[in-house]
């Protein structure tokens, strides 16, 4: 029978009854190599298997079994922990980091309640479809699918309502889709349910939107809300507009009934002023008193003021006059044409059956 060796060391196991003369020598090498897994500390150095537990400076991979607690400092230049490690004695629900001589803490300022991160705050029962980093002065900055938020005293509750952290304003940034969207809020109580009023908008094509405005413009510009929000400072502009409306004409006494060939309008509102362009053409009127011109997109302003505008005629009969002018007076919707005979008498034109048209422009204030 030949001698064997051991499982995991590999020691030599001399022949019973045989190696007279050898065995000691191999039970001298063994214990040598005993002796070499220990270092002076002592040191075990566990470099094959093994279910026991200790302190190694050796080489290989250590396998602990049985819940073994770590102690002491890992001192080696790359040290590995894999598997599944559970780390104790911080505080409760605390957030575990390295300090700056790279021993691990618990940070007290950190909270982390096993989805969302609270600093100097524990964060709110948050939707589930959120992920939050929430700060003590009640911002928080928090994600959905698609979607990043920055939010002041605003959180989205189970049921993914927006609610007021504390009893305050709120107000709120949010990107999606490539927009950029920003909304604020009127002073609520904490827990109630907030309605936002979005006050800027900024497109992925560059419109830009003010409060009020559409959040579905075409090209790139600022778009404001389509009724004015008047504002009483002389250096803020707080509208433009331009469209076309359908101008009219017809006499100031009797309206009567007008056959149109041309009926064009076109129109610039930037902020209080309003230019107007005006093409009139018609075969047949049968109003009474005053050649009036109406259906304007705006109102004069009720200020006293006076307007006049460049005119162009054809086929009127107005009076044998040098000069006319169309003129809009204040407050009112319409205008009328004025002429001047021999630079001295001025008169209004009168309404009269005939074939003409008119092209005229004015500039006034609403």
């Amino acid at each position: 029978m030949a001698d064997t060796t051991t499982t995991n060391l590999l020691l030599t196991k001399p022949e019973v009854g045989a190696s007279t003369d050898t065995w000691g020598t191999k039970i001298n090498t063994d214990l040598d190599s005993i002796d070499a897994l220990f270092d002076a500390g002592p040191l075990l150095k566990v470099t094959k298997g093994g279910t026991g537990v200790g302190t190694s400076t050796g080489t290989g991979s250590n396998v602990l079994s049985a819940s073994p607690t770590l102690t002491g400092t890992v001192a080696a230049a790359a040290a590995t922990l894999s598997g599944n490690l559970t780390l104790s004695g911080g505080t409760a629900n605390g957030v575990t980091y390295l300090n700056g001589s790279k021993v691990v803490t618990s940070g007290s300022a950190l909270t982390f309640n096993g989805t969302n991160l609270g600093i100097g705050v524990t964060p709110q029962t948050w939707n589930s479809g959120y992920k939050v980093l929430q700060f003590s002065d009640s911002g928080t900055v928090f994600g959905a699918t698609g979607d990043v938020y920055v939010g002041n005293n605003i959180y989205a509750n189970a049921a993914d309502s927006n609610t007021y952290i504390t009893t305050n304003f709120a107000s709120m940034y949010r990107q999606t889709a490539g927009k950029h969207i920003w909304y604020t809020a009127a002073s609520g109580t904490a827990g109630n349910a907030i309605s936002f009023t979005q006050v800027l908008n900024l497109n992925t094509n560059g419109a830009l939107a003010l409060q009020g405005g559409s959040t579905s413009a075409t090209g790139v510009g600022i778009t404001f809300p389509a009724t004015q929000s008047a504002s009483s400072d002389a250096n803020t502009l707080d509208d433009y507009e331009e469209g076309t409306f359908t101008p009219t004409v017809f006499g100031a006494s009797t309206a009567g009934t007008t056959s149109y060939t041309t009926q064009q309008g076109v129109y610039t509102k930037i902020g209080k002023q309003v230019t107007i362009s005006v093409r009139l053409s018609w075969t047949a009127i049968t109003g009474t008193g005053e050649l009036t011109f109406g259906g304007f997109p705006f109102s004069s302003a009720n200020d006293g003021m006076e307007y006049m505008g460049a005119v162009m005629t054809d086929g009127l009969n107005w009076g044998g006059g040098t000069f006319v002018q169309v003129y809009k007076g204040a407050n009112t919707s319409t205008a009328v044409l004025f002429y001047i005979a021999d630079d001295v008498a001025w008169g209004v034109q009168q309404c009269v059956n005939e074939t003409a048209s008119i092209r005229f422009t004015v500039t006034y204030f609403v």
